[in-house]
């Protein structure tokens, strides 16, 4: 198990990507500005946990980092390398780490089911919001790969020994 600060930054990037969650749920939120600080916030968290476990465990670290990084699948080592990428670039550049777009919906899929679906004319939609980064030349949904992302990050956390 990581040292208390590796830990701690682990938390850190969970609490910013269900803030990401939060923020993208409500359905026609039009304010990517407020999400991307939130996502620049989160790429920071999560890139640090792996400087943040190089200094609590000197020893340990390289072979427990090397023998993770090696487990990753080809999606998600290249999601770790874009993270690493893009938090520089969002931090020394000013540069965004999401394109966002609308997207129509069926409204009885995207407002809450205390809603009654009659309320909607048949195929009525709105537009929410959608939000996707580019790896290697792809666009790809942010928010599940980020989560799906986070739990790799988290099976390093879980078995970096001090």
């Amino acid at each position: 198990m990581a040292g208390p600060r590796t830990q701690r930054k682990w938390r850190e990037a969970r609490y910013f990507l269900a803030a990401l969650n939060a923020h993208s749920a409500k359905a026609t939120q039009t304010d990517a500005e407020e999400f991307g600080f939130i996502a620049s916030a989160f790429l920071t968290a999560a890139r640090s946990v792996t400087d943040v476990a190089c200094k609590e465990h000197p020893r340990t670290f390289t072979r427990t980092y090397e023998t993770w990084k090696s487990s990753l699948d080809p999606e998600m080592l290249a999601t770790h390398t874009f993270i690493d990428k893009r938090r520089s670039r969002a931090v020394h550049h000013g540069e965004a780490s999401a394109q966002h777009a609308f997207e129509s919906r069926p409204a009885v899929h995207v407002y809450s089911p205390a809603i009654a679906p009659w309320v909607f004319d048949d195929g009525a939609t709105v537009d929410v919001s959608v939000y996707s980064i580019q790896i290697d030349g792809e666009s790809r949904p942010m928010l599940p790969l980020l989560s799906r992302y986070l739990d790799e990050l988290g099976k390093f956390v879980d078995v970096l020994d001090g």
